[in-house]
């Protein structure tokens, strides 16, 4: 379900409608606030993925914090359930502790989850893509695709680049589409 504006043409999805305005994560020791920035062409990044963007965003309001947060990163509770993973994950790094992701095989000093049993660590970039997406060539949906012991090789169908399942693709098999 969608809501939208008429006269302005603001468009909200319905969860987005009803996300808490406070919000207590474990990634940060004061509660969060939900702001909206409604200027299209300003945009923040995200202090945990690095991803940027211009819409809702959880920031802390205590002073001196300069934590932002973005709806799905604020989103990951403990312990987090990866579908790529069996075991689940937890915050258990320290800000500024340098940990590889992986999946992205990234190098972050932001907090990640980290399994308890092994020793998987997942970054938040990774922990928000979504299992399955559209793409606008393809008629089904494409499926989050990771393969550690890939052979051959794949090619993004949009940037006709070579694409490495280690690190996770999205592959639709009726029409053979990778991204």
């Amino acid at each position: 379900i969608l809501y939208s504006c008429v006269q302005c043409d603001f468009v909200l999805h319905q969860e987005c409608a009803y996300l808490p305005r406070k919000k207590q994560h474990a990634m940060h020791s004061h509660p969060l606030t939900l702001k909206v920035d409604n200027h299209k062409d300003r945009f923040s990044r995200c202090t945990t993925c690095s991803r940027i963007s211009n819409g809702f965003q959880y920031t802390c309001c205590e002073g001196g914090c300069f934590v932002n947060l973005d709806v799905c990163c604020a989103s990951v509770s403990e312990p987090h359930h990866y579908q790529h993973h069996p075991h689940p994950l937890f915050l258990t790094s320290t800000p500024r502790t340098l940990q590889t992701c992986s999946i992205c095989r990234i190098r972050w000093t932001r907090m990640c989850l980290n399994c308890g049993e092994c020793s998987f660590v997942l970054c938040f970039r990774c922990a928000t893509l979504p299992n399955k997406m559209r793409y606008k060539y393809d008629q089904h949906f494409l499926s989050l695709f990771y393969d550690k012991d890939a052979r051959g090789q794949y090619w993004c169908d949009d940037c006709e680049e070579e694409a490495d399942p280690k690190y996770g693709v999205f592959m639709c098999n009726d029409c053979n589409v990778t991204l």
